[in-house]
């Protein structure tokens, strides 16, 4: 019989996983094309895209469409439908969840 503490397996636990929240660097800018803007931001050197578990716009309203992981740039790319060129990069924020 090995002794199991609920209080050991709850630390292990509580460290699985971390929610940061980002702000887009940099604007990629209006695509006229496909009607759509896009914004993206670099993943900070601690966060590594192999234990990304998931990527969620915040307090945008309507404005964007999408975010994702852009594998091979390492970054996180967000975007609208239509012209939003002149919202400033830092005030898309996206909340990015990984495995620690």
């Amino acid at each position: 019989f090995i002794p199991i503490s609920d209080y050991q397996n709850a630390k292990k636990l509580e460290n699985l996983f971390k929610t940061e929240v980002l702000s887009m660097t940099n604007l990629l800018g209006y695509i006229a094309a496909s009607d759509v803007t896009e914004w993206y931001v670099n993943l900070p050197s601690h966060i590594k895209k192999e234990k990304v578990i998931s990527i969620t716009n915040i307090n945008q309203g309507f404005w964007f469409e999408y975010c994702n992981l852009d594998l091979t740039a390492s970054c996180v790319r967000v975007g609208g439908k239509g012209n939003f060129a002149s919202a400033t990069p830092n005030s898309v924020k996206v909340l990015v969840t990984y495995f620690t």
